[in-house]
């Protein structure tokens, strides 16, 4: 026994007026989410074979905007090459001619086009990520001031570390030294060059000499006095 169906008019239910004008009766499809999940089949589909794979491939191609379709077009060398192979005729069954001796222009050549659908899958996902249904970007525009002209850094200072009170003392030891040497220092009666350091001279004849250089002339010029 078929049911017959009613036809309600909607201003007979009990609803206000206002409230049905403003309840919407269809909504959008939601591509976000028809692509993710076609992304998910593909994903899915990579490692059950290649066909599966590139039935799913095209699938999702197939939601890619019109206007962006060209553009995979346009990228086509990215995943699409150039194969050669030979194609025998055959004759009941058998193939006609080797490639070392052909019968009959059996084998000849012909040229595919190969598609790497893996490529392609990475050109989509491109595509569709520049449409923003998927990965998504806001971009800022960040204000800042005018840039200042590099000022010319000086050089660096020396950083010395601060001296030891022994190596103070050393130092202050070692000046005096250095002054009292330049003080002693006097000329040769016989050469006229400053002695220098202990133990290079000698008293002759109440005359300050060098000791290895002078001292035998020293005694020949002044022996008789």
């Amino acid at each position: 026994m078929s049911k017959a169906l009613r036809v309600y008019d909607p201003k007979s239910l009990p609803v206000n007026q206002s409230t049905l004008e403003e309840t919407p009766l269809y909504n959008k499809i939601d591509v976000a989410s028809i692509v993710f999940r076609q992304i998910e089949r593909t994903n899915m589909s990579a490692s059950q074979g290649e066909e599966l794979f590139a039935s799913n491939v095209r699938l999702l191609m197939s939601h890619v905007p019109s206007h962006k379709r060209d553009e995979i077009l346009e990228r086509s060398e990215e995943f699409t090459s150039t194969s050669k192979s030979l194609q025998f005729k055959f004759w009941c069954g058998v193939p006609m001619g080797t490639v070392e001796h052909p019968v009959n222009g059996s084998p000849f050549e012909i040229e595919e086009e190969v598609i790497d659908w893996h490529k392609l899958y990475e050109v989509v996902l491109d595509i569709l990520e520049d449409c923003g249904i998927t990965w998504k970007f806001e971009k800022w525009t960040v204000e800042v001031g005018a840039v200042e002209k590099k000022k010319e850094v000086p050089p660096p200072t020396p950083a010395f570390k601060k001296k030891s009170k022994i190596k103070v003392q050393m130092e202050s030891f070692s000046q005096e030294v250095e002054k009292k040497s330049k003080k002693r220092k006097r000329p040769c009666a016989i050469c006229g060059n400053d002695i220098v350091g202990r133990g290079t001279s000698v008293n002759y004849k109440h005359r300050r000499v060098h000791k290895d250089k002078c001292l035998d002339i020293a005694k020949l010029k002044w022996k008789n006095d």
